[in-house]
């Protein structure tokens, strides 16, 4: 931890006062690039890339500054997030809508659809209150983001491993779920990765032949993997599943950059299944995923066209 930090911390520093200081020849250039362009598609994404870099910046500073405390931490993690959200509606003109189930009141899991590096501030948008707290599983490589870092080892996430699958790190899994309390929500993308066609022509290949026609099935999606959804599974909560559109442009930096998502309205959909209702047996649960899945393939391919 420490020598990642010597890196990134220092790298943060140093990109945003450059980033600062270099900003009116940048914006002068992009403005004249977009005399060709259109539509200030050059100056925008500078513009977000400032605004992501002091983000970055303003929010290890007040996460030194406020210590450990997770009550402080959580209200900064909203804040923070809160903050890029506007800024991108502002920049971007995007909007979000919400429809589907109401929201268990006592605990409970998450399923999100992951489409672009900019989904994972949905949970909070949407799911998280000053008395209602979010518990992540994120891959190991977020931690180079060095708010995230700082912040969020401090609060009751998960930093999983690429490879997944461990007994230890299913173990951890399943006791970031059983020790959830009624304030508490875990949050966990199934599928592992953000949804491109190259990565689920890959993924396909790797299901069992008894879920193979199954993930052919999800054209929009990429299959889930079900170790990690299991294991949050066995602390009995409510789950909700979280499908959502218009983030796809925003897959990579590029996307932004052609203004792919300019105009965009973000539309998020709630399923939620009571704990009660959710089977049992361990391949029974996996036909169940992969079912509740296929409606948020249905969702998205209505709304994304295909």
């Amino acid at each position: 931890m420490l020598a990642r930090r010597l890196v990134s911390f220092p790298l943060l520093v140093v990109a945003c006062i450059l980033a600062w200081a270099a900003s009116p020849l940048l914006l002068a250039a992009a403005l004249l690039m977009d005399v060709f362009r259109g539509r200030l598609l050059t100056t925008r994404f500078l513009c977000f890339i400032l605004v992501l870099l002091t983000c970055e910046l303003a929010g290890v500073v007040a996460g030194i500054s406020i210590g450990t405390d997770p009550k402080l931490n959580f209200a900064l993690q909203r804040a923070w997030a809160g903050q890029l959200w506007g800024w991108a509606c502002r920049l971007y003109g995007l909007k979000l809508e919400v429809s589907g189930d109401r929201l268990p009141r006592g605990a409970f899991v998450s399923f999100w659809r992951h489409a672009s590096y900019a989904d994972t501030v949905l949970p909070i948008l949407t799911m998280a209150s000053p008395s209602r707290f979010p518990r992540y599983v994120l891959k190991r490589e977020l931690l180079w983001d060095p708010c995230l870092d700082l912040v969020g080892n401090r609060l009751p996430n998960l930093f999983v491993r690429r490879e997944g699958g461990t007994e230890a790190q299913l173990a951890e899994l399943a006791a970031l779920g059983s020790t959830a309390g009624p304030q508490d929500f875990v949050v966990l993308y199934p599928e592992g990765t953000r949804f491109t066609p190259e990565r689920q022509a890959r993924a396909r290949e790797k299901v069992p032949p008894e879920w193979k026609e199954a993930a052919l099935a999800l054209t929009h999606t990429l299959p889930p993997r079900p170790a990690g959804a299991l294991a949050l599974l066995d602390a009995g909560h409510d789950v909700v599943f979280a499908g959502h559109t218009g983030l796809e442009g925003a897959a990579k930096l590029g996307g932004l950059l052609r203004g792919s998502v300019i105009g965009s309205t973000v539309r998020v959909n709630f399923r939620v299944v009571r704990a009660a209702d959710v089977p049992v047996e361990r391949e029974a649960r996996i036909g169940w995923l992969y079912a509740e899945w296929a409606r948020i393939n249905e969702i998205v391919a209505a709304q994304v066209g295909g």
